[in-house]
């Protein structure tokens, strides 16, 4: 696979967080990860959220807040990719040729993401408590968007922090950024640079 194709639209999206960083977020939340809304059930095997929501519950769509819980701490590693509009009936793009197939309705991308992460978590962090991996994309829209309104975010020091399959080594590497949304601002920084080195907090 050519690494640069983890940042194109290949239509490839899906990729699992190394345990390393997962432990981390772990650790972090006591012990127990309430939430995943982007998620299937191989990858929960590791994760171990008590809530998941997959593809067909369609995240984008729903609220992330069981109404039976007052407080959850979610994880989150979005599907990876730039939206897309609906090709036309004469189709003659070379994304849609190399890929073999073309797309009849509007597909989600890494803004679209973003600004559920802002709707779920912005003036809502008494009800829940985020983090969220990605690409460390700096340039993007997208990217800034959640740097802006995250609380704090950590730039891992390895770069291996995906696989392709729960059982699969790292895919090729890319720098990536873990976003924080929640009031531990101070106690984030103590797990996520001291206690398991994971990287420098900002």
């Amino acid at each position: 696979m050519n690494p640069q194709n983890l940042h194109k639209d290949s239509g490839d999206v899906e990729r699992y967080t190394q345990n390393f960083i997962i432990n981390a977020v772990r650790d972090f939340y006591g012990g127990v990860i309430d939430l995943d809304p982007a998620t299937c059930a191989e990858a929960n095997k590791s994760i171990k959220a008590r809530w998941i929501l997959t593809k067909e519950d369609n995240a984008l769509d729903v609220p992330w807040q069981p109404h039976s819980e007052k407080f959850i701490r979610a994880w989150l590693n979005h599907p990876f990719g730039q939206p897309e509009k609906p090709c036309k009936s004469n189709c003659i793009k070379k994304k849609c040729k190399k890929r073999g197939y073309c797309v009849y309705e509007y597909q989600t991308g890494n803004i679209d993401w973003a600004k559920k992460i802002i709707e779920q978590t912005y003036k809502k962090l008494d009800e829940i408590e985020l983090c969220n991996i990605t690409f460390a994309s700096t340039s993007s829209d997208w990217w800034q968007l959640l740097r802006t309104y995250c609380s704090a975010v950590c730039y891992p020091k390895r770069r291996d922090c995906y696989k392709k399959k729960i059982t699969d080594k790292s895919v090729p590497p890319k720098d990536s950024s873990i976003f924080y949304y929640g009031n531990r601002v101070s106690e984030f920084k103590y797990f996520f640079e001291t206690k398991h080195n994971i990287g420098i907090v900002v």
